[in-house]
């Protein structure tokens, strides 16, 4: 019922979209194929790594999902707060030091840019869309 109402705005992206429902701590990212998928598996993958390693305060983490990942939960943004490129500068000079400390978790810095951070509820930077992180280690 939520999603015919004028509360959702989608962003679509070219494998998935997300659909931002206000009122909502979390967002629902649709996966449109095989790849998108994999993407929102990866996403899941990674959010539980990093809250083993007590540094999910990094990333948008995935709060739930459907069987076979086709639809993710991650935490909402605050949406009116856009990032500049200083807060890019910051979030990148911080995950130097995180994978300086912790080497074997997944690098999700290989597609960082302005479009795919944004700021959590407590203000912090953080990476929104890391599905295309490899699931490899470095």
């Amino acid at each position: 019922k939520i999603f015919y109402t004028k509360d959702i705005r989608p962003t679509w992206g070219q494998t998935r979209t997300v659909f931002d429902i206000k009122g909502m701590d979390v967002v629902a990212k649709l996966a449109m194929s095989g790849v998108g998928i994999i993407g929102n598996k990866n996403e899941v993958a990674i959010t539980k790594e990093f809250r083993q390693h007590g540094v999910e305060d990094v990333i948008a983490c995935v709060e739930e999902y459907m069987k076979n990942c086709a639809v993710i939960f991650p935490t909402a943004i605050i949406s009116y707060l856009q990032p500049n490129e200083t807060d890019l500068y910051l979030y990148k000079d911080k995950l130097e030091d995180l994978y300086w400390e912790n080497p074997d978790l997944h690098d999700i810095r290989g597609d960082i840019h302005i479009k795919n951070i944004g700021f959590d509820s407590s203000r912090n930077i953080v990476c929104i869309d890391y599905g295309n992180s490899p699931i490899t280690k470095r």
